[in-house]
């Protein structure tokens, strides 16, 4: 099962609220699990034990690299552009997870090249379907379209750790985007 986490800016809820929920509603239909601040509570993620003593902010900084690590890509409602929002985006494609970025205001792919990057302008919920629809059916085909179990020698696993030690890329951690 495909899993996104979908974040926005929190000052631009009272004029994008419907979108968000719009965009919500769009990923959930088309089956893909979400996790959001929109729909869950922190401590859906975290426990009390890894809140405990922290501030709002560093509560919710440590939720956002949660989804991030669970989630299969990241959709970014973006059209009140924020320096939180982009750090966002730089830590999942830092995490090697899809980010489509979506706006009224800007297509961010001008300004940002990056090969698990996506961004897309819309001016109306027809477009988001269109968005979503294209998106995740790109998640599903280029990226959760292989998989295989295998048994190996200890000599197969001894060189695939080494291999993945080299490349940097962990063999032991299940990673779909690799």
């Amino acid at each position: 099962n495909m899993t996104v986490f979908f974040t926005a800016s929190l000052e631009g809820k009272k004029d994008y609220q419907e979108y968000y929920d719009y965009i919500i509603k769009r990923l959930q239909e088309s089956g893909v699990e979400v996790i959001s601040r929109e729909i869950q509570t922190y401590d859906s993620l975290l426990d009390d034990k890894s809140m405990k003593g922290l501030e709002a902010d560093e509560i919710h900084y440590k939720f956002v690299k949660k989804s991030i690590s669970l989630a299969n890509a990241i959709v970014i409602e973006a059209s009140l552009s924020k320096f939180q929002l982009g750090h966002e985006a730089t830590l999942a494609l830092l995490y090697n997870k899809p980010v489509i970025c979506l706006s009224q205001t800007k297509d961010y792919s001008i300004q940002i090249k990056h090969p698990l990057f996506y961004a897309k302008k819309y001016s109306n919920k027809k477009e988001i379907d269109i968005i979503i629809n294209e998106f995740v059916g790109t998640l599903k085909n280029k990226y959760l379209s292989v998989r295989f179990n295998a048994f190996l020698s200890p000599e197969q696993k001894t060189f695939l750790d080494w291999y993945g030690e080299k490349e940097k890329k962990n063999v032991r951690k299940e990673n779909k985007f690799r």
